[in-house]
């Protein structure tokens, strides 16, 4: 009697044959139940006949696997009705052994359906069906966990999808099937235990702002650094790019190669870059204006100790805008207001001058948009014994499945990582972190201190 390699308690190998493509197994049940499906009575059955069952099983060294069994088919003497009596290893709906089912459930959240199905030889249709009822599985026993700080983002699939995080732990809570205030709304109230959250981190969309406004009231709100840098450095570019029509050819051209300096914080630049950027500002004094606006604006993150650091905040801010906006400061006057608050809350939490900390003190390597990370290793230049590279590629570590940006046009679809601005071949040079951590030019910070440590 062959081996029996199936590893199935409940089936008997009486025979075993192997093709190119497939192994087919026979065999019989070890055991089977002889409970009639219909009334429910049992031993007052009566065989009845076999039935040949075609079984797929999990593929085997490279190959298929088929089971030929022949289930035992009953007569209840009770009801007089027929029945094929149970095999416990097997789904007699879908002729296939039930841990294959969950194999397939597993499989499709890695491979496509159609890549399963041809691996087992089913119709990708069963595959389709198969991953359905499996994630409805996973999602019956799937138990979220309300986060303390709350993240909420973006990512564009086919559309805008609103992005749900955990702040805290570094994880992803949900992905919403759009970003509308309704589905954001619908999502805070599935939380359990929304008490724990203290504090939402989100970028300028304003439908995020206010589902949390609707539904947390008592949390509070930290716009997402990144994008408040971002506001501040493109007022700047406004300005810049407003001048060029008045400017000749040759010096619009230098001033645009030359932005990314204006974008710099002042305590970052070397003496030849600080000379430069003096030149442009003492020919411009518009372009003056708006960048010692620019510098004035990320000086909230410089002082040297916090009571001055809030005094300023209580004191430039609604300054700013009676300056620049007094009708704005007079009808905004308690927006003004709350706004300034909600700055001095940013600044206590990412700051502390006593301590000579603040957020970007001790880097964080996690990933490398703020950090040099990953580009630690994958750098181009690690390189083994036998002369293999640890490759900078974007595509080692990610899927780009699609982009949508200003500088793609609409419609296409790109598989590379596209820069939102063309950088030339600097793309490959330069580390996301050398312009977007402190002290690039993308996000405020003393820079040089801090760089070093990193």
């Amino acid at each position: 009697m062959p081996v029996n390699f199936l590893n199935l308690p409940g089936l008997r190998v009486l025979d075993f044959k192997e093709l190119d493509r497939e192994y087919h197994v026979k065999a019989e049940p070890a055991a089977h139940s002889k409970i009639c499906l219909h009334c429910g009575q049992s031993h007052s059955t009566i065989g009845h006949g076999k039935l040949p069952l075609f079984v797929r099983d999990l593929p085997t060294l490279g190959k298929r696997l088929m089971i030929h069994v022949d289930a035992q088919r009953l007569r209840c003497k009770r009801c007089n009705k027929t029945f094929t009596a149970i095999i416990p290893e097997i789904d007699e709906n879908r002729l296939m052994t039930l841990r294959l089912v969950v194999w397939i459930g597993r499989q499709a959240l890695d491979y496509t359906f159609a890549d399963v199905a041809e691996q087992v030889g089913v119709d990708e249709k069963t595959v389709r069906n198969i991953f359905g009822e499996y994630a409805a599985g996973l999602q019956a026993k799937f138990k979220r966990e309300t986060p303390v700080v709350l993240g909420m983002d973006e990512i564009h699939l086919g559309r805008y999808r609103g992005v749900i995080t955990n702040i805290g732990d570094h994880t992803v809570v949900d992905m919403l099937p759009d970003r509308y205030k309704v589905s954001i709304v619908a999502f805070l109230r599935t939380l359990e235990h929304p008490e724990r959250i203290t504090h939402a981190a989100v970028d300028m969309y304003r439908p995020y702002r206010e589902a949390i406004q609707e539904v947390l009231p008592h949390v509070i709100i930290v716009p997402d650094r990144y994008h408040v840098v971002r506001m501040g450095n493109e007022s700047l570019e406004r300005v810049r790019r407003k001048m060029k029509d008045s400017l000749p050819p040759k010096v619009n051209l230098g001033l645009k190669h030359d932005r990314k300096l204006l974008l710099m914080r002042k305590t970052t630049l070397s003496d030849q870059q600080h000379l430069l950027v003096t030149g442009w500002l003492n020919s411009f004094p518009l372009l003056k204006a708006a960048y010692d606006l620019k510098e004035r604006y990320f000086d909230i993150w410089n002082f040297e100790t916090k009571e001055e650091a809030l005094a300023t905040i209580d004191k430039e801010l609604p300054a700013y805008y009676a300056k620049n906006y007094p009708k704005v400061a007079q009808e905004k006057a308690a927006a003004i207001t709350q706004a300034v608050e909600r700055v001095k809350e940013i600044y206590e939490r990412n700051y502390f001058p006593a301590m000579k900390v603040k957020w970007n003190t001790y880097p964080n390597y996690i990933g490398h948009f703020y950090t040099n990370g990953c580009f630690r290793c994958h750098d181009n230049k690690h390189k083994s014994a036998d002369g293999k590279i640890i490759s900078k590629d974007c595509k080692v570590c990610h899927d780009i499945l699609d982009q949508t940006q200003e500088n793609i046009p609409a419609g296409s679809r790109v598989t590379d990582f596209v820069h939102p601005v063309d950088i030339g071949d600097e793309i490959y040079k330069t580390n996301c972190s050398d312009c977007h951590s402190a002290g690039g030019h993308d996000v405020p910070g003393e820079g040089k201190q801090e760089t070093k440590k990193q």
